[in-house]
């Protein structure tokens, strides 16, 4: 079954400036999208900034937890605003 409306909005911030604002946005659809789509997984952090290696790129850092096993893992995600 194919979901059109699955993922996440992050492609909403393409050519934006990396700043508090991006970042801002980038965390609320980062958070929207795992509380709708990935109920397994509980947020514990979620953080998002301008990528210390590259500057036009927003770095997201997640940190969750499996409900059902209490594993917990990180993922970081290094966006590229430029598109």
């Amino acid at each position: 079954v194919m979901l059109p409306e699955y993922g996440c909005d992050l492609y909403r911030l393409a050519f934006e400036p990396n700043d508090q604002t991006t970042a801002g946005l980038a965390i609320h659809y980062v958070r929207q999208a795992l509380e709708r789509w990935e109920p397994r997984a509980e947020i514990l952090d979620l953080d998002a900034g301008p990528d210390p290696d590259s500057p036009g790129r927003l770095q997201i850092d997640l940190h969750y937890r499996l409900r059902t096993s209490l594993q917990e893992g990180q993922v970081t995600y290094s966006f590229n605003l430029a598109g």
